[in-house]
């Protein structure tokens, strides 16, 4: 099945929610505890799209199955060219190529944006996201230990890099 990537519309936003809500939430691939609402998102598209970032998603058959952006990696002017990735797939669509599709799009995005370096933090006990930015090209910078809490439990946060120019 083939993917295609555009930039979201507030109608998606519904299903962006869905996603994140059973792939954020739900897991350590995200520290947020609570579930968001389509509101939220539709703010924050907007806030997104005025600062001049991308959110993209990805369909098949017409279905949003996943999204994919970037925000600033911290609010100092020293660092308004490095910004850090998120990248979030349906878990019926993991594995097919959605997310590399999605971070393709994203990294050449940033790229055109005149972005310097795209950070990933993952959770450092979640192997198959290491090893899928990995294979973007990113490499592993260091891990912060204890960096984060969740589930009643602290985590490691791994810090992966890539340069974009």
């Amino acid at each position: 099945m083939p993917v295609a990537i555009r930039n979201a519309r507030p109608a998606d936003m519904a299903v962006v929610n869905a996603i994140y809500n059973a792939q954020g939430i739900d897991t350590t691939a995200s520290y947020g505890y609570e579930p968001l609402g389509e509101a939220y998102w539709l703010g924050w598209l907007d806030d997104q799209y005025a600062a001049g970032r991308p959110c993209l998603v990805a369909e098949i058959d017409g279905q949003v199955v996943g999204f994919a952006y970037y925000a600033p990696f911290r609010g100092k002017q020293g660092w308004a060219l490095t910004v850090e990735n998120s990248v979030y797939v349906d878990a019926r669509m993991q594995g097919g190529g959605v997310g590399r599709a999605l971070m393709a799009a994203l990294i050449q995005q940033a790229r055109a944006d005149g972005r310097h370096v795209m950070v990933a933090c993952i959770d450092a006990a979640n192997q198959i996201s290491q090893d899928f930015h990995a294979r973007l090209g990113f490499e592993l910078m260091g891990v912060l230990p204890g960096g984060g809490r969740k589930f009643g439990r602290w985590l490691n946060a791994a810090f992966w890099i890539k340069q974009l120019d």
